[in-house]
């Protein structure tokens, strides 16, 4: 991890076990960027969870759906497993939004989107989310990348008889090994994992720019 300007930087785990780098700058600087880079090796397994917290069962700020909506959606599966419901309402964003670079932003929730019939891959994950909790299916928000280049991605983790499992509603599909998925955190929502977080003082506008490039080795 390369900050600039340069500074004293801490390392930590956040409520959720995401690894969480934090630190300040006392002095005056008209900018501020990181450089993280590192070789991730991808595994095949599931995670392994045997006593989620209940918070994953709960709406949370991102991703509450109005109750008549979540009816409507909820009668149109037929599944009674948890995970083929899951893949059902995967299979139900992919199909009914459309994939809109600019068309929402970072605080946009699951239900004004879900309105407007398109987002991005933090739109699709949340409306699946939403879905799921309102049918009590236990789940929670991936922050992660692919390979290639861009920006962050967004899918969404459901957890069964004791292992995440992963889908991703912006592809309609998930393949860890052909996407080349890389989890950097997870939480209740999008506000939990963001890929940076900060305040400053004095007069100045603000502007984020994300570059990511994710290549196979």
């Amino acid at each position: 991890m390369t900050i600039f300007p340069v500074t004293s930087v801490s390392e930590n785990k956040d409520f959720f076990g995401s690894s969480v780098f934090y630190g300040r700058i006392p002095s005056y600087h008209d900018k501020f960027g990181y450089i993280s880079t590192g070789i991730v090796q991808i595994e095949d397994s599931l995670e392994a969870d045997s006593n989620p917290s209940v918070i994953y069962r709960m709406p949370s700020r991102m991703t509450e759906l109005p109750d008549k909506t979540a009816k409507e959606l909820e009668n149109m599966l037929q599944s009674e497993s948890p995970l083929q419901a899951a893949k059902e309402v995967c299979d139900y964003v992919h199909g009914k939004m459309e994939y809109v670079p600019g068309s929402t932003g970072v605080m946009t929730t699951a239900s004004e989107a879900l309105s407007q019939g398109k987002g991005v891959c933090q739109d699709f994950a949340h409306i699946m989310i939403g879905i799921c909790r309102k049918m009590g299916i236990l789940c929670r928000y991936v922050c992660g990348l692919v390979c290639g280049e861009g920006e962050t991605h967004a899918w969404v983790e459901v957890w069964h008889e004791g292992l995440w499992y992963p889908f991703d509603p912006t592809a309609g599909s998930f393949d860890a090994e052909a996407g080349g998925y890389i989890k950097i955190a997870h939480g209740r929502d999008a506000y939990d994992c963001p890929v940076n977080r900060g305040v400053f003082t004095g007069a100045s506008s603000e502007q984020t720019e994300t570059k990511v490039v994710v290549e196979k080795i």
